[in-house]
């Protein structure tokens, strides 16, 4: 016989390798639903509140004069590339988790909103 103990981890809420989320009762588990993942993450620290998402919002909220500005500062490369249409705005979202799955993070509509 082994007995094995395993401490709680720092990184909760768990998923498997499939990218499922479970959650552990005894003998008993079950799915997270959305809401109580959100809730999860939150509650550990990963998720912060720039990275929520603004229900309705898309690329066409933002300001592109100041984007623009600050890409033209931050990386003149990007900001070139994106003038001459070698890589797309919502890309440079993208990458700058500004935006994700079409849809504002509060830290993209706070900085360029």
């Amino acid at each position: 016989m082994l007995l094995v103990q395993v401490r709680k981890g720092n990184a909760r809420p768990y998923a498997t390798s499939s990218g499922v989320y479970l959650t552990k009762s005894g003998a008993d588990k079950w799915r997270i639903s959305p809401e109580e993942l959100r809730w999860l993450f939150a509650e550990s620290g990963g998720l912060s509140a720039e990275e929520s998402l603004l229900t309705g919002s898309s690329l066409r909220d933002l300001n592109p004069e100041s984007l623009q500005e600050f890409l033209r500062k931050w990386d003149l490369q990007v900001y070139e590339d994106l003038k001459a249409g070698r890589v797309d705005l919502n890309t440079i979202c993208k990458n700058l988790d500004l935006i994700r799955t079409g849809v504002l993070t509060l830290a993209g509509n706070l900085l360029f909103g």
